[in-house]
């Protein structure tokens, strides 16, 4: 909207001035609020005509030409390699090109994929000489099917890593034999309580200490075989008789017999240079074994597994 030329007498009032400049302003806001409208008008022409236009692509890409719906080709796949069904049922590769009839394609629909011809699993296991026992020891029948393959690959593979643990496990014991003997130990008294061969019993004296002698009680029973909880009630016994001090020094007596005994097996097995570091290697061998044993076998496993 044009704004009228305004023509200042030299005799304008100041009254008139304000008036002037009052009219001015408010033609200058209507302008503005006209340009501001339009600009908004155009602005929503825009995002309509945008809308209609994705609505219309949108539309035709889910249509085809003649506004029936469009279907993807129906794919096969034959040793291996996947085709196109043309709209005669014909397996067409990526040029267009038949590689397969469609009464070929039949004739394999038709066949029973799941099935084989022969027993070729028993002739495997013949080969192979992998039988699969179960429980009672007896081999296991598996069908001449796909499902039959897979369930004998799993047993296979479980055979493989249950052997190869034990095979694996008893390497482990034979290249460490201070292991192999406490996992003996444990096997033999059911416990690792009372394992002493860190302990020097021809240095260990009678003193008047409840928890010592209460301790030689319950390591000399636990290596005679005796079990945990009865050790115990053993030593309990001891301590309401009073004879707890008799008692802890028969069984010292033993330890020590017991534990000379060992060492003289000990020494005549190993090679005259394992015998002059015999008496250190008693004094750190337990200590040094429950710090590694379980990193050696851990780190053994992953090995042998990988």
């Amino acid at each position: 909207m044009a704004v009228e030329k305004v023509v200042i007498p030299d005799d304008e009032t100041q009254e008139q001035k304000q008036e002037r400049l009052r009219k001015e302003l408010e033609e200058r806001r209507a302008k503005e609020a006209k340009e501001a409208q339009e600009a908004e008008e155009r602005r929503k022409a825009e995002e309509e005509a945008a809308r209609k236009k994705a609505e219309e692509e949108g539309e035709k890409s889910s249509s085809t030409g003649n506004g029936e719906e469009e279907t993807e080709s129906e794919q096969v796949e034959i040793d291996g390699t996947l085709y196109t069904l043309d709209d005669n049922g014909n397996a067409v590769d990526d040029n267009g090109e038949i590689k397969f009839t469609k009464e070929q394609v039949d004739t394999m629909s038709d066949e029973e994929p799941n099935e084989l011809d022969g027993d070729y699993i028993e002739a495997i296991s013949k080969v192979s000489g992998i039988v699969i026992k179960d429980e009672k020891g007896e081999p296991v029948k598996f069908e001449p099917t796909v499902e039959g393959f897979a369930k004998r690959e799993a047993a296979v593979k479980a055979l493989g890593e249950q052997e190869g643990f034990a095979k694996g496990f008893n390497e482990f014991l034979a290249n460490n034999p201070d292991i192999a003997a406490l996992v003996e130990y444990k096997s033999k008294f059911g416990t690792i309580e009372g394992y002493s061969a860190n302990v020097d019993y021809s240095k260990v004296e009678i003193k008047d200490d409840d928890d010592l002698l209460a301790d030689l009680i319950y390591k000399a029973e636990i290596q005679k075989g005796t079990s945990p909880e009865r050790a115990k009630r053993i030593v309990e016994f001891a301590k309401a008789n009073n004879t707890l001090k008799d008692d802890a020094t028969e069984s010292l007596n033993w330890l020590r017999k017991t534990q000379e005994s060992e060492i003289k097996q000990f020494v005549n097995v190993r090679p005259k240079k394992c015998r002059l570091n015999l008496k250190r290697k008693l004094n750190t061998l337990v200590f040094l074994m429950k710090m590694t044993v379980l990193s050696k076998f851990i780190m053994h496993r992953v090995v042998f597994m990988i």
